[in-house]
C-alpha cells in the first residue's frame, strides 16, 4: 500500500494547504493563541495519530516527519490543515489547544535546512 494514497493525493492536498497559508502568513503571522506545547503534542499524535501517520511510513498516510518536511508546511499550515474536512481522515474535532500542541509537535521534526 502507498504511505500517501492513491495517486499521492492526500501529500498534494497538504502541500497545496501549505502554500496557500504559507502565502498568507505574512499578514497573518502563526496561528491565534500561542505556540503550543510540544511533549504534550507528541503524546496526543501517539495516542491519536500513528495508526495511520506511522513514523517509519508503513501508515496509510504520509508520516508526521513527511508531513513537518513537506514544502511550505509551517505552524499556520497546519492550523488551516486542521480547521478544514478531509474525506481520508476521520473528522476529528479538536480544540484550540490540541491543535496548537500538535503544531508544536510536528514542527520538532522538521529537518534543519
Amino acid at each position: 500500500m502507498r504511505p500517501y494514497g492513491q495517486n499521492g493525493m492526500f501529500l498534494r492536498i497538504l502541500i497545496g494547504c501549505g502554500l496557500v497559508a504559507t502565502a498568507f502568513q505574512g499578514a497573518h503571522g502563526q496561528p491565534a493563541g500561542g505556540i503550543g506545547n510540544a511533549e504534550q503534542g507528541r503524546k496526543i499524535a501517539e495516542a491519536e495519530c500513528l495508526e495511520c501517520h506511522q513514523p517509519d511510513g508503513g501508515g496509510t498516510s504520509a508520516s508526521l516527519s513527511e508531513i513537518a518536511n513537506s514544502p511550505g508546511m509551517s505552524p499556520l499550515a497546519l492550523s488551516v490543515w486542521f480547521n478544514s474536512p478531509h474525506p481520508t481522515m476521520p473528522n476529528f474535532v479538536l480544540s484550540q489547544d490540541t491543535q496548537e500542541d500538535l503544531i508544536a509537535y510536528i514542527q520538532t521534526l522538521k529537518k534543519a535546512d
